[in-house]
Formats: C-alpha cells, structure tokens, sequence
C-alpha cells in the first residue's frame, strides 16, 4: 500500500505530460486501493489473491510510466530503475528459493533497500528545496 503512495506522490511531482502522468496517478491510486482491499481481506481472515496481484502488476506499470528521461529528477529516474528490476529480481529468487528457501530473502532484500535508497533521494530532495533553517552543524560551530 505504501509503495502505491510513493508511486503517486512521484506521479504527481512528474514532469510527465497528459496521459502518461495522469495513468501513473490513477495506477498509483490502483496500487492503494487494491493493497487496502488486500489488507482487509487478509485481516478478516481470507487471502484474496487478485488485490495484490492487482496492487503489484499497477506499481510496476506505474513506476515504468515515470520514464527514465535524462531531464527527470533522480528520484523519478530511480523509481523507474526499481520498475524494471521488480520481476528479473523476483525471478532470480525464485531460482534462489530452489537451492535454499532462505536464499528467496536476498531479492527481498534486494528490493527494500532499493526503495529505502529512494526514499533517501526523496528526503534528501525536500530537505534541499524546502529548508530554510540552518543546519545543525552550523548552530554548534557559531557557539
């Protein structure tokens, strides 16, 4: 669920025009919609497998609609390098999960710190365009 918020936060801070921007929003709002019904399904005691097919086949279509421009922010050029890598490292888990069960971890993990490097790019690029204060290091050295 969270993945489709960051999809459509990147979708809508975009430079995308028409078309491509506004199925990147809806697919982001897609991934939410269906990783709620996933959650409420699983909570009330049922798997219903088509909501987090439905939520994971929208992120990945959203995060390649982001493109790889060389004009976009780094953020929207990583979140498209994460859309193309999601199914071959799904892939090759799934190959490593036949040697070890254990070995399917390394693509999940793989993946997270993919998307924590992401959210690193994003926080680091608020931090740049919407702080006015000083920074910390620079209190401590003016004492």
């Amino acid at each position: 669920m969270f993945f489709g918020v960051a999809l459509t936060a990147l979708a809508l801070s975009s430079d995308l025009r028409g078309g491509r921007r506004k199925t990147a929003i809806a697919l982001g709002i897609l991934s939410v919609t269906a990783g709620v019904v996933a959650g409420v399904a699983e909570a009330v005691g049922q798997i219903w497998g088509p909501a987090i097919a439905a939520s994971s086949l929208a992120l990945i279509a959203g995060l390649l609609l982001l493109g790889r421009r060389t004009s976009s922010p780094p953020s929207h050029t990583f979140a498209w390098w994460i859309g193309v890598s999601i199914l071959p490292v799904v892939v090759v888990g799934g190959l490593l999960s036949a040697i070890n069960e254990r070995l399917l971890e390394v693509s999940i993990l793989t993946l997270g710190l993919m998307w924590l490097r992401l959210g690193a790019i994003l926080l680091t690029k608020g931090r740049r365009a919407g702080s006015t204060e000083p920074r910390l290091g620079r209190l401590s050295e003016s004492n």
